[in-house]
């Protein structure tokens, strides 16, 4: 028998070992790419597969079509292609200070610039994030996958100032995302 895949947020996982069920849901993510707007925004309880969704995404960008073979998409009339992911999981990212998130953000911005090969410098997060995406763009469009955009707020509820300041910070930071779209194929917000 077949075991649940909770907790499990690797798509990966859980097709490659065939130990877990897996709802097929790339169905649904070929008639995304076909019909909708290529910018999204999930918001769903606690523990219904937003991350789990996310890295299958993830895979599908990448070009993985082996990994879903046997799955709607693989089936499809869908053309793999590989495009550069940017995959921010904010849940992951400091976030008990402003400060911190604003170090937290830069550390990751200069991590994946680093994996394309960028050197991802400048006076604020935003132009940071500017700069990655638009020299990661100069080859082909950037996916970027936002899991958890709320956490520096959620967990700073009980200190309103903080969660405001963290509030402002990330308003900041996703709207620099809106000035971008020549450089995005697709973007995704949990």
């Amino acid at each position: 028998m077949k075991k649940l895949p909770i907790g499990i947020q690797s798509i990966k996982k859980i097709l490659a070992e065939d130990d877990y069920i897996y709802i097929d849901k790339t169905a649904f993510i070929k008639m995304m790419l076909d019909e909708g707007s290529p910018h999204f925004f999930m918001s769903r309880p606690r523990r219904f597969g937003k991350s789990l969704f996310l890295d299958t995404l993830e895979e599908v960008f990448k070009g993985n079509k082996e990994l879903f073979k046997g799955l709607k998409i693989y089936q499809s009339d869908y053309v793999w292609k590989e495009y550069p992911v940017l995959h921010f999981n904010f849940a992951k990212i400091a976030n008990a200070s402003p400060t911190d998130l604003i170090d937290g953000l830069k550390a990751v911005l200069s991590r994946m610039g680093k994996l394309h090969g960028i050197s991802v410098k400048g006076p604020s997060i935003q132009f940071q994030l500017e700069v990655l995406i638009e020299e990661i763009g100069k080859t082909n469009k950037v996916v970027v996958l936002i899991d958890e955009y709320d956490s520096a707020i959620i967990n700073n509820l009980k200190h309103p100032e903080i969660a405001e300041k963290n509030r402002d910070i990330l308003k900041d930071f996703f709207g620099t995302l809106k000035n971008l779209d020549q450089h995005l194929k697709f973007t995704f917000v949990t």
